[in-house]
């Protein structure tokens, strides 16, 4: 395989229209009508939830061999309606134990042994990983007897069904270490900064001169900045901090002061976008796409506020707000990055 694959009738009209327009651009208006659509729709207390998005989950394809870098919620669901060969994922690693990272490892595991995997799916990620990794054994133990017994062993081979733990050891503070390496395609752990949950991980993967850094959750790092360098993409997370500041103020105003409180408490353990524009810069990246993004965007509006700074902070980089189903295609001996949607 040649290319490494990642898985917007008159003058007096004219006026109103213009104004319109200069009124719509102005930040302060902006963030005054973000703050009124926060005060409207917040009180029930609910977190965060977001249709247009799955939880955590880039999916990486590379000759013969599919990793996925984390599985949160959703992420069996996206992954089949791309139609992704399931049955070549051979790999997950997380990049840390977070339950928006990790809660469809189990259903993601299933349908690919469903898919038609003949091996054990591997499981990297750092100190814990083991348990988490058990624990899903554990609940999917009778429904792979129970497939077994139904369809027969030599539709489901029982070791399909299987997982096998590897805990990465916890790298030096500017060390990557190699993970994996199968056909030409490696995966290297380095540590990032999402304290108090550590150890966390960003990945640095590559194929036949092809590069894509991830920075996994975490707040600006140097670490990301050096192992970016020259790379081809840089998939980082981004939380907007004057967004989610308007979000927990909402939540306080309407008397749901925990969830403020815990809103408030994400601003100081995540990256804005500014600053993961600034790194990407830094780091000579071709391309930076956002991903893992904070606070929910419905609207144009709203990923208007999100990327708010980014293209001045980026300068030569080229940059993207990510989302659900996109394809971002890495040929072979080339510079190109081609992108796509797959939903």
């Amino acid at each position: 395989m040649k290319r490494l694959i990642l898985i917007l009738s008159g003058a007096a009209a004219a006026l109103i229209v213009a104004a319109a327009a200069i009124l719509w651009f102005s930040p302060s208006v902006q963030d005054a009508v973000f703050a009124r659509m926060v005060r409207a729709h917040l009180g029930t207390g609910h977190a965060l939830p977001d249709p247009q998005r799955a939880s955590a989950c880039t999916a990486v394809i590379a000759g013969d061999h599919m990793i996925l870098i984390d599985a949160g919620a959703g992420s069996t669901l996206r992954l089949s309606e791309m139609r992704l060969p399931l049955a070549k994922m051979d790999a997950v690693f997380l990049t840390h134990l977070h339950s928006d990272h990790l809660g469809d490892l189990g259903n993601t595991a299933l349908q690919g042994w469903l898919d038609g995997r003949k091996t054990a799916l591997e499981i990297f990620g750092p100190v814990g990983t083991a348990n988490v990794v058990a624990g899903y054994s554990a609940v999917f133990q009778a429904d792979a007897g129970y497939r077994i017994a139904h369809h027969g062993a030599a539709n489901l081979p029982p070791d399909g069904s299987k997982l096998m733990a590897h805990e990465i050891a916890t790298p030096g503070p500017h060390e990557a270490v190699k993970v994996y390496d199968r056909d030409g395609m490696t995966v290297e752990a380095f540590l990032v900064d999402h304290h108090p949950v550590a150890p966390a991980f960003g990945y640095r993967v590559s194929y036949k001169g092809r590069v894509v850094v991830l920075s996994g959750d975490t707040r600006p790092n140097a670490n990301v900045e050096h192992f970016a360098q020259g790379a081809d993409l840089l998939i980082h997370e981004a939380l907007n901090k004057s967004m989610v500041a308007m979000l927990s103020d909402g939540l306080n105003e309407n008397g749901i002061h925990r969830l403020g409180q815990m809103m408030h408490d994400t601003i100081s353990y995540h990256t804005s976008p500014v600053d993961a524009a600034k790194i990407a810069r830094k780091a000579n990246v071709r391309m930076l796409v956002f991903s893992h993004v904070v606070p929910p965007m419905p609207n144009a509006l709203t990923r208007h506020i999100f990327m708010r700074g980014v293209a001045a902070a980026a300068g030569p980089v080229r940059t993207m707000l990510g989302h659900d189903g996109q394809l971002l295609t890495l040929p072979v001996g080339s510079k190109e990055i081609e992108t796509r949607d797959l939903l």
